[in-house]
């Protein structure tokens, strides 16, 4: 087995500045990886890991 198949996957790092996430997206914000739990645009104050009406840490 390879280490690279061992690894998690690497989602893109979440971004505050007006990006649409469409529910199902997966980031990573600051080490740990998030789903988006249902459709919005991005802003400060929604970031996965304040708002979890909008993200719920992968598992």
């Amino acid at each position: 087995m390879s280490e690279e198949s061992e690894s998690a996957p690497t989602y893109p790092e979440w971004t505050p500045n007006s990006r649409p996430y469409e529910t199902g997206d997966r980031v990573t914000y600051r080490g740990k990886q998030y789903t988006c739990l249902q459709s919005h645009t991005s802003n400060h104050g929604w970031a996965p890991a304040e708002a979890f009406t909008l993200w719920a840490e992968a598992r």
